[in-house]
């Protein structure tokens, strides 16, 4: 029988679901306008937010940077 491995988001995934969550807050969209705006689900955008899902693809991540207000906040990772 496989051992049990529990999964440890690493600490910039977890950065990267708050900058989102906070930047759409400041932005005063909703999590449906948001996946509106990048092109995926409702469900994809809260588990960014709460740290619970696979690293975002690239493709992913940069279009929900590209929002203005995740944009300008994009600095944090740099």
């Amino acid at each position: 029988m496989p051992a049990r491995v529990d999964f440890r988001p690493e600490p910039e995934l977890m950065c990267f679901g708050k900058m989102v969550k906070q930047a759409r807050e400041q932005m005063g969209i909703s999590q449906d306008q948001l996946a509106e705006k990048v092109g995926i689900s409702v469900g994809y955008v809260g588990a960014i937010e709460r740290k619970r899902d696979q690293r975002p693809s690239f493709d992913v991540a940069f279009k929900i940077c590209k929002q203005d207000s995740i944009q300008r906040n994009v600095q944090y990772f740099g």
